[in-house]
């Protein structure tokens, strides 16, 4: 069986989402993408030792890893599964959003 997505690879062609007011949002360029995620892991350690509130330290990452959206599939449940990891390390709650709560429900 062929995969039609390469899992566990970054995207390799540009992909982009409708917003409400019917333009395009682009995400990053291919070309960019383990560059932006080694900035966004650069900038949360930093903000980390910042003490910077838990819960602002989530959001800004997970809108972050989103809008560099890395991969073909999975963004954002990636990005919710690594947003819970923030917060339990300080011992707070998972993020949770339920299925029809969420941007694309098939995820």
């Amino acid at each position: 069986m062929t995969w039609v997505v390469p899992f566990g690879r970054f995207k390799v062609a540009p992909n982009s989402a409708s917003r409400q007011d019917g333009k395009l949002f682009q995400f990053c360029p291919p070309s960019k993408v383990e560059e932006q995620l080694k900035l966004l892991y650069s900038l949360y350690e930093q903000y980390e030792y910042e003490n910077i509130d838990p819960i602002i330290l989530a959001s800004w990452f997970h809108a972050e890893f989103i809008r560099i959206h890395s991969f073909v599939d999975g963004n954002g449940r990636l990005g919710r599964f690594l947003s819970s990891k923030i917060l339990m390390k300080y011992d707070l709650f998972p993020l949770i959003v339920e299925k029809q709560n969420r941007a694309d429900p098939g995820e």
